[in-house]
């Protein structure tokens, strides 16, 4: 069963863990069968070859390295020491997508920051709405339902590529192919001199809202790896300068969601990542005289204060621009988390707020006017 919603913004649907099931089932087959075809038939220690090649598969993916079948027979003939020194070798290496000469490269956690993240984990204070939404999952995926570019962007962009000499092939793909229709290439690349264009053409989910997913987590090691390992960096990053917080939005309930292709949903190759903030309902401590006339009189309050609220802010968006991706991630914060709740809150002083306010005010919607 899909559970869908669809807000102002943007509509999303929530895949059922069959459908997650399917999907992680057929990742796990694909990487097991191209990890089986280049190990030798008659080596005496298939399985350690195939665990190892399964390991440089999975570190390759991450930094979206790709190599020749050719390249990965010659490595497990070579055995699973030369695999391994290759594994390592990747690990220790930036996404092939990263900006060249950035001041906080980070292209893997060191052995001191995952026992750090492990403790944080053991730490970790989860929003009382948080286990009801995930029913016990570490991650929920949401199918984006996108929304269409106008026909007057895709005749403007059309004719744009004919003015160099090229015509839409497919653009929902995002290919065209020259008048002779003889070699193919990238609509977003034909557009690099036309910045307008590009941008609105990157923006229409409507080309590949279908295939992509949103991966909200509260995993620790997808929290930790918010931008370690990926195409983009911060100050986030296993070398940036504001490390110290990633354990800290582990243990106080952070969430993060990335924008996903739903080839990969074990999240190795990200598109883009946004961090769902928790933030805390802050109230007013009772006055002077109502300390004194509980002291002295014993007067206790009328009723039990309600439990404090909390809620979900998102914070800035990491990597490839979305609208679709940024929008739903606002829906499923407000419709899951935050609905209906009204106050100030805060959040937590161990956090880093990035490009958000420390504090939030939320207020009750006003009651439309009679006619």
């Amino acid at each position: 069963m899909v559970e869908t919603f669809q807000s102002k913004n943007a509509g999303y649907e929530i895949l059922s863990r069959e459908i997650v099931s399917q999907l992680r089932k057929k990742f796990n087959d694909a990487l097991e069968e191209k990890a089986r075809k280049v190990i030798p038939q008659n080596a005496a220690d298939q399985n350690d070859l195939l665990c190892a090649m399964r390991s440089l598969l999975i570190e390759a993916a991450r930094k979206n390295i790709a190599f020749a079948p050719e390249t990965l027979k010659e490595l497990a003939a070579a055995g699973g020491a030369a695999i391994a020194q290759r594994t390592e070798e990747i690990k220790n290496r930036l996404h092939m997508n990263a900006i060249k000469d950035i001041e906080v490269p980070s292209p893997c956690l060191s052995a001191d920051q995952m026992r750090q993240i492990e403790e944080a984990a053991a730490q970790r204070k989860n929003c009382p709405m948080e286990d009801s939404v995930f029913g016990g999952e570490e991650r929920i995926y949401l199918r984006l339902s996108g929304t269409a570019g106008t026909p007057d962007t895709h005749r403007e962009i059309a004719a744009y590529l004919a003015q160099k000499g090229y015509r839409v092939l497919d653009y929902t793909d995002g290919y065209a192919v020259d008048f002779e229709g003889k070699q193919k290439f990238r609509i977003g690349k034909l557009l690099k001199d036309k910045i307008e264009l590009q941008e609105i053409f990157n923006r229409d989910s409507s080309r590949t809202g279908g295939n992509m997913l949103v991966a909200v987590s509260r995993s620790a090691m997808d929290i930790a790896l918010m931008s370690t390992s990926r195409a983009w960096t911060s100050c986030m990053g296993s070398r940036g300068s504001n490390w110290d917080y990633v354990p800290r939005n582990v243990s106080e309930g952070a969430l993060v969601c990335y924008l996903i292709s739903r080839n990969d949903p074990e999240i190795l190759n990200p598109m883009a990542r946004i961090l769902l903030m928790p933030f805390h309902e802050k109230r007013k401590s009772p006055g002077l005289l109502a300390w004194a006339a509980h002291r002295v009189f014993g007067r206790k309050p009328a009723e039990t204060p309600a439990p404090l609220q909390h809620i979900y802010v998102p914070n800035k968006s990491y990597g490839l621009h979305n609208e679709a991706f940024m929008d739903a991630v606002d829906s499923f914060a407000e419709e899951k988390f935050n609905s209906g709740k009204t106050g100030r809150f805060s959040i937590a002083k161990e956090l880093y707020a990035d490009m958000l306010d420390r504090t939030a005010v939320r207020k009750a919607a006003r009651a439309p006017l009679l006619q």
